[in-house]
């Protein structure tokens, strides 16, 4: 909110472009927050969307299109929209064969519950956390037991550690990532 304050004073009715994303700040990304983002969107005189992602592959992009386009408010608030957008290069890496050879590249999963018996409303807080991070390990060490093959274009080569990024909010998650990685030989 004070950044978007002080934009507002310092440009007034000059121009000014803004780039955003809500999405990004949903996860308060470099400081963003919704309110923020939908008080400069109603402000602006014009906006745009852009309609390709060039970072992630065709199928990738089509789950992520299928899985939120599914219904008329895919996000708990009915403001945010979801835009489908097309994948803009083919050329993006790829992996092939492995243990998951042939598998979605978008896979939903559900976190067992802890076998007590007793009914939750869902993992919340540090249990969700840890439960996500050990299943986030686990894939990356049965990927790496059995690397599939990076390709890109003409050249290939077998999936390895410095391949793979996890990406996380919190610094101290980051940690707990490193660790477990580290505790299974990763």
């Amino acid at each position: 909110p004070r950044q978007w304050a002080i934009f507002r004073q310092l440009f007034g009715q000059r121009r000014l472009m803004l780039i955003g994303d809500p999405k990004q700040a949903i996860y308060g990304f470099r400081g963003g927050d919704l309110p923020t983002y939908y008080s400069a969107a109603k402000e602006a005189g014009a906006r745009y969307s852009l309609p390709q992602n060039f970072r992630s592959r065709g199928e990738l992009i089509a789950g992520v299109n299928g899985l939120f386009a599914s219904g008329p408010h895919p996000f708990v608030d009915p403001d945010l929209e979801f835009h489908p957008v097309d994948a803009g290069n083919p050329g993006v890496p790829r992996l092939v064969g492995g243990h998951r050879d042939g598998c979605q590249p978008l896979v939903l999963v559900g976190l067992e519950d802890d076998g007590s018996g007793e009914t939750t409303r869902g993992f919340q807080g540090d249990d969700a956390k840890g439960r996500i991070r050990d299943w986030v390990v686990g894939e990356i060490a049965n990927l790496l037991a059995h690397p599939p093959m990076l390709t890109t274009g003409d050249a290939e080569e077998p999936l390895r550690p410095k391949h793979i990024a996890v990406r996380v909010s919190q610094n101290d998650l980051a940690a707990s990532y490193q660790q477990r990685l580290t505790e299974v030989g990763i």
